[in-house]
């Protein structure tokens, strides 16, 4: 299952074809995503695969991360940091903490 928290940004999003041109290739890779930009896919009842909206689905670089529920906090893993762990109190957070600077409540080393 997939959440969109906004409607999708289809119109916006660039084509393959246009991605191979000269223009296209000056806006990759893109900003860091807006709240509106996520999407989060249910993987399990305690785990979310998060994906930046702006880039096609068919494309692996739209994932940005995932959150595992653990214990009482929400671990999230960021592909743009792996060797890091950020650990939230609440969904929200954790959540947020892909398009803006959340302080986390721990940081964990991956090993």
């Amino acid at each position: 299952m997939t959440i969109e928290l906004t409607p999708p940004a289809s119109a916006g999003a660039p084509s393959l074809r246009s991605l191979s041109t000269p223009s296209a290739a000056n806006r990759w890779p893109l900003d860091e995503p807006h709240a509106s930009d996520i999407r989060i896919s249910i993987l399990s009842d305690h785990e979310w695969r998060i994906c930046d909206r702006r880039i096609p689905e068919t494309n692996a670089e739209c994932v940005l991360g995932y959150v595992e529920k653990t214990g009482g906090f929400y671990e999230v893993m960021k592909l743009s940091s792996t060797r890091n762990l950020l650990y939230y109190a609440d969904f929200e957070h954790a959540i947020q903490s892909f398009s803006e600077t959340v302080p986390p409540i721990a940081v964990g080393n991956v090993s």
